[in-house]
């Protein structure tokens, strides 16, 4: 994974890596090189990723360069897509894509910035507070954080945490999607040409819960073949008076018990600008 504040898993800018995976993948020569007709034979240059497979991840920092946050693709008006902590319909991949060992090709994803590849949360609640019911901060990877009071379609979530199966949170934290903001907008769309597309989900200037004059604008990029995944964040406010200004960068598996985060985004209080 990535992630851009940069980051690969690779998460942010984070990114996030993925380690033995055996896939199809562009191989980069640089630029163009001219040839004489008479040369018959020449040295060429070329950079191969280094993936081998999605069993586990790490985050890299890399630099800021975040796909648009806002294009002509239409605003995200799945069912709950304008319900404050739910998780919206399941919407499909353009590509199959490797998570933790496992392929998929359908997800969920919560009006407060995390996707999941467990279906069974689509239409339903998705806790805001990253705090347990003892008090604790509950971090990730986490198996016991929360739940909904019901199962009903866009149901409310109790006052604490949910941390899904097979989830990406980028970022994840207490946002008020059904607040006015002039320019925000939430979207997906999908970049390039097989085998190397981009799955782009993106939060522009989306209002913080309690903090509505405080905007964020974050992004989730997967990539066909790698398996990489750029969480890129142009602007997080922290919302000190609610939820402690806490949120979370990361990743974690189906059990829930293996994820990474980057260092001081797990949970903990910090706010950024134009990182991954």
């Amino acid at each position: 994974m990535r992630a851009a504040f940069p980051v690969i898993f690779v998460l942010g800018c984070l990114s996030v890596l993925l380690t033995e995976a055996q896939v199809s993948l562009p191989s980069f020569a640089g630029k163009d090189t001219l040839i004489l007709c008479n040369i018959t034979c020449f040295d060429l240059k070329t950079k191969i990723p280094d993936l081998r497979s999605t069993a586990d991840y790490q985050v890299v920092s890399i630099p800021y360069t975040p796909f648009p946050y806002v294009s002509n693709a239409p605003a995200l008006t799945l069912p709950c897509a304008t319900n404050d902590d739910k998780f919206y319909d399941v919407f499909n991949l353009p590509f199959d894509f490797c998570f933790y060992g496992q392929v998929y090709n359908k997800i969920t994803a919560s009006t407060n910035g995390v996707v999941s590849f467990d279906l069974s949360n689509a239409l339903k609640c998705n806790g805001w507070n990253l705090l347990n019911s003892s008090g604790g901060i509950d971090t990730i990877p986490n198996a016991g954080a929360g739940g909904c009071v019901n199962n009903n379609n866009c149901s409310d979530p109790q006052d604490w945490a949910f941390y899904p199966r097979a989830a990406i949170f980028g970022v994840y934290y207490d946002l008020d999607i059904d607040q006015f903001s002039q320019n925000k907008k939430t979207e997906v769309r999908v970049e390039g040409i097989a085998p190397c597309r981009r799955f782009i989900l993106s939060f522009n200037e989306v209002p913080l819960y309690q903090c509505n004059d405080l905007l964020t604008s974050h992004q989730i990029v997967f990539y066909e073949s790698t398996g990489i995944i750029d969480v890129y964040v142009k602007e997080r406010p922290a919302c000190r008076s609610w939820n402690d200004g806490r949120a979370i960068i990361g990743i974690q598996n189906w059990n829930r018990d293996k994820g990474v985060s980057p260092p001081g985004r797990n949970a903990a209080v910090w706010s950024t600008s134009n990182d991954c």
